[in-house]
């Protein structure tokens, strides 16, 4: 057995059945403890536990589960840096066996469940629907240092894109303006917003697999509350406009992500085909 007196880490859990498996950085150390069920991925279903997204997918696919996904459980995430710490050389304590599993935290659980894709809804006759001004205080949008960003034409965007300071993104509440009259429809179509909810929902997942020690994690996790946010709101939305707006906002968002995404080029050119789907989506929402 190797000597237990060098820097990096060391897995206690490995050590204890005669294997020496070092890492050299903590990220390192992290992926491979989820080797031994750390998670931190959950089944919002049965609770099952695994390494990564695709996995609870798959999970649930072949379990046979309906209207379950998959979501980044701060328990475990904080059980597995846990270990993380243990497992940095040189050991400050013996192995003496995995710690319990946490429950599931309830607020993750909650989001991840509000955020599955809804069944589409039969919309009622036009005719009677009455026009629901939306309050003020219900809705929520991005403050950035280029406040136009989110309010530009798709083209217009991807001229703000390489101008846009995100690091001063913040959250606003929108004033009470009711939005401009328009011909649109009074109903938004429930397969176009269904199809956004299942994009959105994919995006929420990839942006929570940002790791924890990654510079841009706080940033992400704030749009990913956002996200969550709006993939709610357009499943309630009463109005075309409403659900407009929702869609264009949620555009915003996912760009954001993609600016800032650190992957190979064909990872970030699968992260732009999402976001021109969801742009074709508005315009087809739009009647464009």
């Amino acid at each position: 057995m190797a000597a237990n007196n060098n820097n990096g880490w060391r897995c206690r859990e490995c050590l204890s059945n005669g294997i020496t498996m070092d890492c050299v950085t903590a990220t390192n150390m992290k992926s491979h403890l989820a080797t031994h069920g750390y998670g931190p991925w959950r089944c919002t279903g049965c609770g099952h536990i695994d390494r990564r997204r695709e996995a609870i997918a798959a999970h649930y696919r072949a379990a046979g589960e309906v209207g379950v996904g998959s979501y980044l459980d701060p328990a475990l995430n904080a059980r597995i840096n846990q270990e993380v710490q243990e497992c940095r050389l040189p050991h400050q304590n013996p192995w003496t066996g995995q710690s319990a599993v946490p429950p599931p935290d309830p607020v993750a659980l909650a989001a991840a469940i509000a955020a599955l894709p809804q069944p589409p809804q039969a919309p009622p006759v036009a005719a009677v629907v009455p026009v629901v001004p939306r309050p003020s205080s219900g809705r929520v949008m991005v403050a950035t240092s280029k406040a136009d960003y989110l309010n530009a034409t798709d083209d217009e965007a991807d001229t703000l894109d390489a101008e846009v300071d995100w690091s001063s993104g913040s959250l606003t509440p929108l004033g009470a303006t009711p939005p401009p009259a328009s011909s649109f429809s009074s109903v938004p179509d429930p397969q176009v917003v269904t199809k956004a909810v299942n994009i959105a929902v994919t995006f929420v997942n990839a942006m929570n697999e940002v790791e924890e020690d990654d510079t841009n994690y706080a940033e992400v996790q704030t749009w990913v509350g956002l996200l969550r946010h709006h993939t709610q709101h357009i499943q309630a939305a009463q109005t075309m406009e409403e659900a407009d707006e929702d869609l264009k906002l949620m555009i915003g968002i996912m760009k954001f992500y993609r600016n800032i995404l650190d992957a190979a080029p064909d990872e970030v050119e699968a992260v732009n085909n999402e976001v021109k789907k969801m742009r074709r989506l508005r315009r087809t929402l739009r009647g464009e």
